[in-house]
């Protein structure tokens, strides 16, 4: 930056004063620009830098020495990514505004939020008329013995929806593709906001498995069947997984994702170990879940900090 102003003197492209003047331009807007699009919420911090490095210092007519607009620009590209990097939020900043929000929702939620919430009570209730009936279908042979509801396939049938976690991180080391790792870091989320509200509400039910008691209406007996947990995650890095990324591969994504979700939730019936309600809660939950993952990183907040911004042209 210095030597270029210096060269700028050396071959009388300016006066002393316009470089002077530049210089403090530069400086005003790299600093500025950044803490308005914090206080401002702009959606990225790197489209403040595009927009102060392609728009705000394209010289007027008659006016280029008045600015010295190189010497601003320079200035301006120094400044802006330091302090751009600086309020850029950390994923643990993130994780825990997230973790208030997904929590909280429910405060927050309108109408249509409500009617959603009502259609799947209704879909649950629907569910559990076809309890007994589902089970006697599905659990056969071993299946159908009585264990004391120990699930006994817990790490099988979460494999699925991990390897989706794995593959995406794998694939963003292979290629060096830093959105890759935000989207993991997306997977998780849903993954792990599933999980935690599932435990929860599983232990407040405590209804037991199919595998513990042939009557679907053992609530509070200490069980841990409703909502099914595996199939919350499930859908809810699924789907998260069959939404993000590049429209280019859409249908591929949605293939693989939604295909994880539906064929976990079938093999746990088929296991005999959760209930046909406890599969449907579970998929709510985890759709319900996926959609909050989306809209937060579809843009309600400042994107992840994922790789420092240093480059001159942002």
């Amino acid at each position: 930056m210095v030597y270029d102003a210096i060269a700028r003197l050396k071959v009388q492209a300016h006066w002393q004063t316009d470089v002077i003047a530049g210089g403090l331009l530069g400086t005003a807007l790299g600093i500025g620009l950044p803490l308005a699009s914090r206080r401002f919420r702009c959606k990225s911090y790197r489209a403040v830098c595009r927009s102060a490095l392609t728009n705000v210092f394209e010289p007027a007519s008659g006016a280029a020495n008045l600015r010295s607009i190189d010497a601003s620009r320079l200035t301006a590209a120094l400044w802006i990514p330091r302090i751009a990097a600086a309020y850029e939020p950390s994923a643990i900043r993130v994780a825990l505004e997230d973790t208030k929000f997904y929590f909280t929702a429910p405060l927050r939620w309108d109408a249509e939020d409500w009617t959603y919430f009502g259609i799947t009570v209704s879909a649950v209730v629907g569910a559990h008329a076809f309890d007994s009936k589902v089970r006697a279908d599905f659990a056969t042979g071993s299946d159908a013995l009585l264990n004391g509801g120990k699930d006994k396939n817990v790490a099988r049938d979460a494999y699925p929806a991990l390897a989706i976690i794995a593959g995406t991180w794998a694939a963003a080391g292979l290629l060096g593709d830093s959105y890759g790792y935000r989207e993991t870091w997306r997977l998780l989320e849903a993954g792990v906001f599933s999980r935690a509200t599932g435990e929860i509400l599983s232990r407040a039910a405590g209804r037991e498995r199919p595998d513990g008691s042939t009557s679907p209406n053992q609530w509070r007996k200490g069980g841990d069947s409703f909502p099914s947990v595996h199939t919350s995650a499930a859908f809810a890095i699924g789907m998260t997984f069959a939404e993000l990324g590049n429209d280019e591969y859409r249908w591929p994504r949605r293939i693989i994702g939604y295909s994880v979700a539906a064929s976990t939730a079938y093999i746990r019936i088929k296991g005999n170990l959760p209930w046909t309600s406890d599969t449907v809660a579970g998929a709510a939950l985890g759709i319900a879940t996926a959609r909050f993952v989306l809209n937060r990183e579809n843009g309600n907040h400042a994107q992840i900090a994922v790789e420092p911004q240093w480059a001159v042209g942002c």
